[in-house]
């Protein structure tokens, strides 16, 4: 990978994991420079385990996993005050072995994979086998989400699992297992360093792995899921596992993983372009403000409402809006959208969109433009387009999640589902004009770069009160 690819996914990971959690250190790992004799001192006992463990192996195709540092049931016995210094062991990487056929892998894993936008980045990751206490599993789609993602859960017919209502359950077999590749480069494994009861283990490749107890999801006995967080270093991915079987099975289920034939990630082959810089002239909301007549009345009224809830309405950010919607939009119907505090969408009767689940869609017209607005510091998300105006406004803008953000516009596509044909997943615009410095604004768009800049255009202050 080239330091310029490289820097980028770090520049993205750093924004995902600080979201997640504003502890985590700020750099791929491979820039961030292990400091100190402490250090020192825990790499060189890392590589005298790890030569003592290969001796010990007795063939090659035994990956032995150490003996779990506690006792895997009842999992609250788990207790140690930060990462277990212990279990940093050279180990060997299961997924160094053979690939897989894909005849061999669960078919919704290939389906969900060659769907997602994980597959630019990452490889698929399949488990040989899930063990005794999934032989009667059946795997499902895990996630509705606005972006494709392969997250997959293993039903049970009966035994420890969680209810639809995301609640536990002694013997719904719901949930029991399951893995979530996730498409962003970086270790999040560290976003556990400072909480206790968490476990690493490192392997031969530079990847490791952390896990712990899923204190959300405790059962009356005690026992609880555990979840596990994987980062493999040869590609930069940081994938989710979990099991409501204890930590033996969580560690029989990372042991089975291996890459699978033909299903690797699609980056390499993929030039990333640098973020071009425009400069332009007064901003669009310069122009005098709408009435509110002149806007939907649903729009006004989401406002007014997200003002209302505020400790202080008149600390809402100004309410913008579109003085026109272009051509693609002459016949779509707005509604309300779970996305923001005031968010809008418009659906169209066809078209580009995505579906009632999050999947982009060829023509179905779901979701084909939004707007929201929110509070927040304006520190810019480096998409690939970047608009500079003359009063210190600026608006990024560009496909909104990696690897689109890196990839040339007409490489981006996602099959839909249902037909088959390529669809384009939605971009977004974020908006931050200078003297609002506290206020940022959402576009969105499945009509690609050209309609994204003339929403960015479009939008206008409305003469509204909260």
């Amino acid at each position: 990978m080239s330091d310029r690819i490289e820097d980028q996914l770090r520049h993205y990971y750093d924004q995902v994991i600080q979201r997640v959690d504003p502890h985590a250190p700020t750099a791929h790992p491979r820039v961030q420079a292990s400091r100190g004799p402490r250090a020192a001192f825990a790499i060189a006992l890392a590589i005298l385990l790890g030569g003592l463990l290969t001796l010990l192996l007795r063939s090659p195709d035994d990956v032995v996993l150490p003996a779990p540092t506690t006792t895997s049931t009842p999992v609250e016995t788990i207790s140690s005050p930060a990462i277990t210094e212990a279990t940093v062991n050279l180990l060997d990487a299961p997924w160094d072995r053979a690939e897989l056929d894909p005849s061999e892998v669960e078919p919704l894993l290939v389906d969900l994979w060659s769907r997602s936008e994980a597959r630019y980045t990452c490889s698929l990751l399949a488990p040989v086998s899930l063990g005794p206490e999934a032989e009667d599993a059946n795997a499902r789609r895990a996630l509705s989400g606005p972006y494709p993602e392969v997250y997959v859960a293993w039903d049970n017919p009966e035994g420890p699992g969680m209810t639809g209502e995301s609640r536990l359950c002694e013997d719904c077999g719901r949930s029991a297992m399951g893995i979530h590749l996730r498409g962003f480069s970086g270790e999040p494994t560290v976003m556990w360093e400072r909480e206790p009861g968490a476990t690493r283990l490192q392997f031969s490749d530079g990847s490791s792995l952390s896990y712990r107890i899923d204190e959300d999801y405790r059962h009356e006995d005690g026992t609880a899921r555990l979840l596990g967080r994987l980062y493999l270093a040869p590609e930069g991915c940081a994938h989710g596992i979990w099991t409501s079987f204890g930590e033996d099975h969580l560690l029989w289920l990372v042991k089975q993983l291996r890459f699978v034939s033909g299903h690797r990630a699609l980056l390499g082959e993929v030039d990333i372009p640098d973020q071009e810089i425009s400069q332009a002239g007064d901003p669009p909301w310069s122009a005098p403000p709408l009435e509110t007549d002149e806007v939907d009345d649903l729009l006004v009224e989401r406002w007014r409402d997200h003002a209302a809830a505020l400790n202080d309405p008149t600390q809402a950010c100004p309410l913008m809006a579109f003085e026109n919607l272009g051509v693609q939009l002459d016949d779509a119907a707005i509604r309300t959208a779970n996305y923001g505090p005031w968010a809008v969408a418009w659906d169209n009767p066809s078209g580009p969109g995505h579906d009632g689940q999050g999947w982009p869609c060829a023509d179905c017209g779901r979701g084909a433009a939004l707007l929201t607005g929110h509070s927040g510091a304006q520190s810019g998300t480096s998409r690939p387009k970047r608009i500079e105006w003359s009063d210190g406004s600026y608006a990024e803008y560009g496909y909104s999640r990696v690897p689109y953000v890196l990839l040339p516009e007409d490489q981006v596509t996602v099959p839909d589902r249902n037909t088959g044909e390529p669809a384009k997943p939605v971009q977004e615009a974020f908006v931050y004009p200078s003297e609002h410095p506290n206020c940022v604004y959402e576009i969105w768009s499945h009509y690609g770069t050209s309609h994204v800049e003339f929403l960015v255009g479009q939008l206008r202050y409305v003469e509204a009160s909260p």
